[in-house]
């Protein structure tokens, strides 16, 4: 049962219709995107590093760990203070 989104995911990437689906698309809310350094393949681009961060409220975090960035002791930290500046109301005019 674990392994039914990644036969999903790998399927849609070797027919090419992850292709299809996600051709011309842009972030357009503010996203954290984290990624283990350590991890032996990635399913990101470095064009797509520069989309997230070139999206307001958009960061891209490398952490030094494998596949599971969520047992990285940083990572919770990490997530608040994204969400606590995403979040943040904007200062008034």
């Amino acid at each position: 049962a674990m392994n039914y989104p990644y036969f999903h995911a790998w399927r849609d990437i070797l027919t090419g219709r992850a292709a299809k689906l996600f051709r011309g698309y842009r972030p357009n809310a503010p996203t954290l995107f984290v990624y283990g350094q350590r991890k032996p393949g990635h399913f990101h681009t470095a064009q797509w590093l520069e989309q997230v961060r070139a999206t307001p409220g958009g960061e891209v975090v490398e952490l030094p760990i494998g596949h599971w960035v969520t047992l990285d002791p940083t990572f919770v930290d990490l997530v608040d203070r994204w969400l606590t500046k995403v979040l943040a109301p904007p200062p008034p005019a």
